[in-house]
C-alpha cells in the first residue's frame, strides 16, 4: 500500500522533531556561511520553549552583529498553546525590527502563521517577509514531490504568491501603519 503521506515521515512530527529541526538548522547556516562571507555571518542560535530546544538560524552583519535575517524552521511546539504564543511574541519582535524573517513551516500539524487572506492549498509553506515591504510578505506554497509529481500526482511548481498579513486581533503586524516605519526598534 503506498503511504498516505507521500514525501514526508508524518512520525517526525512526533518525538524525533527535535533532532530533524536542530540537524536541518544547523545544516542551513552551514550552507549559507560561505556564500555570506565576508560581510555576514550565519549563526544558529537556540533558545528553549516549554522545556523544547528550537533553533533559529540568525544572519548577522560582520561588523555591527546587527540581525539582518532570521530563518524560523517552524516546530509543532511554535504551532500550539503556549508555545505558539511564545513564537508569535518572538515573531512580532523580529517583524518590528529592521531584520528580515523567513519562516519555514514543514508540519501538517498545529495552526498556520496568521494571514490576512488565506493560504494557497499546500502542506508546507515558506513566508518571506522583507523589512522594506512589510505588511506584504511572499509565500512560496511547497509539496513535497515524488517522481516530478506532487502527493495529488500533479506537476510541481515553486509559484510564489504574495499575501497581506492579517491586521486583525492576533495580527503581528496590528496597530503598524506605514507612518511608524521610522520609528521601529532596530535589534
Amino acid at each position: 500500500m503506498p503511504s498516505p503521506f507521500p514525501g514526508m515521515d508524518p512520525y517526525l512530527e512526533g518525538s524525533l522533531w527535535t533532532t530533524v529541526h536542530t540537524e536541518l538548522s544547523s545544516t542551513v547556516a552551514r550552507k549559507l556561511a560561505p556564500k555570506l562571507r565576508p560581510k555576514y555571518l550565519a549563526l544558529p542560535t537556540e533558545r528553549f520553549v516549554l522545556d523544547v530546544p528550537h533553533v533559529t538560524v540568525e544572519i548577522r552583519d560582520v561588523k555591527s552583529r546587527q540581525l539582518v535575517t532570521a530563518i524560523e524552521i517552524l516546530s509543532p511546539t511554535n504551532k500550539r498553546g503556549d508555545g505558539r504564543r511564545d513564537y508569535l511574541a518572538k515573531r512580532r519582535r523580529v517583524l518590528l525590527s529592521t531584520a528580515h524573517l523567513l519562516e519555514i513551516d514543514l508540519l501538517h500539524g498545529g495552526e498556520r502563521l496568521p494571514m490576512q487572506q488565506p493560504l494557497p492549498p499546500a502542506p508546507y509553506y515558506i513566508v518571506l517577509s522583507r523589512e522594506e515591504k512589510r505588511p506584504v510578505s511572499e509565500v512560496w506554497p511547497l509539496s513535497l514531490a515524488v517522481s516530478g509529481r506532487s502527493a495529488l500526482g500533479r506537476r510541481t511548481s515553486a509559484k510564489k504568491h504574495r499575501w497581506r498579513r492579517k491586521t486583525g486581533r492576533g495580527s503581528p503586524l496590528r496597530g503598524i501603519s506605514s507612518t511608524s516605519r521610522g520609528r521601529r526598534a532596530r535589534s
